[in-house]
């Protein structure tokens, strides 16, 4: 092989109605995702990649990923441990959706550490009852469909309406989905004291885990609420932090840690982390920020390879479901079969790489701007399939 290709190409995808993001900085109303779709072709296969960086302070914007792009495409392919999180992982998700291609296996074969998952795998996801979902009557509505969809773990948004609208939306819930596991994600939301005492009121219920209670810096105060919480707790937006999983880790401050592969910086950091997580009796789930289902397939696979290390070393992932089910959410997407859940569960595609194939009539429709293309050197595979084989 004397070379890669790789092209590029901004996209917008409409969301199918106005998302409410409880992320700290975020617009108020999320309407559509914008980013770029990447491609990374040997002449005969294609690898795929998307990079939708979610709208929040610091995070670099669609027009910025394309400039390190076109001006230093070849490095980043090379090494993509120099670009952002988001661009790395859509980068390491190109080259490792070619790579399982030329193999023949999935992409989570080269993932997993010690026995590859079987094509085909079935995962449980959880269905998301957004902040916005209205008064406590609504919430127990919007449970009851997702329980009758097949969704045996329910995850509600808290945090943005204060703790005595969070508790009576949690007691409608739990009592319209009785048999349910109940998840609920802060985005950081709380402080402390009030973090303390949402644990107290809360606990009742029988809350499967509590997502990032807390601001994502401060994790000496999740390691605190951890020690006196009755209702384990997650780290999600910590993870993000310079050095955040590290002291997460150290510090023994979740009970689980939530891995966003765009976020992290692609499949093979979740991927160690999930280890190192397993090495300290740390649950591990896998999640998505919203993405088309490029990025789900990506996450797909990552949770596959994850159950199955988990699994190979003597446990699992605790009987907990995967936030892979944000495709309900998308208004159009750039796949031909889209990745969506059946009865709560997703299935491991049986193709190799990804699994999925692009739809180049949709991405053509949903483009903002031409393809750009620059060379890259054939050994970025092998050091991608190198760094995967060694998390």
């Amino acid at each position: 092989m004397s070379g890669l290709g790789l092209r590029w190409r901004p996209v917008r995808l409409p969301l199918a109605s106005a998302h409410r993001s409880a992320l700290p900085g975020a617009a108020a109303d999320l309407r559509v995702r914008e980013g770029l779709v990447l491609a990374c072709g040997d002449g005969t296969r294609t690898g795929w990649g998307e990079a939708l960086p979610l709208p929040l302070p610091g995070q670099p914007t669609p027009a910025e990923l394309s400039g390190l792009l076109a001006e230093g495409a070849p490095e980043l392919v090379e090494d993509p441990r120099r670009a952002p999180p988001v661009l790395r992982c859509a980068l390491e998700s190109a080259l490792l959706d070619l790579a399982g291609q030329i193999r023949g296996v999935p992409m989570a074969a080269l993932i997993a550490s010690r026995e590859p998952p079987r094509p085909g795998a079935s995962l449980e996801v959880n269905g998301v009852i957004d902040a916005d979902a209205g008064p406590p009557a609504e919430v127990a509505r919007a449970g009851r469909a997702l329980a009758h969809a097949g969704f045996g773990t329910l995850k509600l948004k808290v945090g943005a309406a204060g703790l005595a609208v969070d508790v009576a939306r949690v007691e409608a819930l739990r009592g319209a989905c009785p048999g349910a596991r109940l998840r609920l994600d802060a985005n950081g939301a709380w402080r402390e004291p009030l973090a303390r005492l949402a644990v107290e009121r809360l606990a009742p219920h029988r809350i499967e885990l509590i997502e990032q209670p807390l601001p994502a810096g401060d994790v000496a105060a999740l390691r605190r609420l951890r020690e006196i919480s009755s209702i384990p707790i997650a780290a999600d937006e910590a993870l993000w932090e310079e050095g955040g999983a590290t002291r997460v880790l150290a510090e023994d401050a979740a009970d689980v840690l939530v891995l966003k592969p765009a976020a992290l910086g692609g499949v093979i950091r979740a991927a160690e982390l999930a280890a190192s997580a397993r090495c300290r009796r740390v649950g591990a789930v896998v999640t998505t920020t919203v993405d088309s289902s490029l990025g789900t397939a990506l996450a797909l696979q990552l949770a596959a390879a994850v159950e199955s290390d988990a699994a190979a070393h003597g446990g699992g992932a605790g009987g907990r479901a995967h936030g892979l089910a944000t495709g309900l959410a998308l208004g159009e997407d750039l796949v031909v079969a889209p990745l969506l859940p059946g009865g709560g569960r997703m299935a491991l595609p049986a193709a190799p790489g990804l699994g999925i194939a692009p739809d180049g009539g949709a991405i053509e429709r949903l483009a903002t701007g031409p393809w750009s293309e620059a060379p890259g050197p054939a050994s970025a595979l092998d050091r991608a399939v190198a760094d995967a084989g060694a998390g």
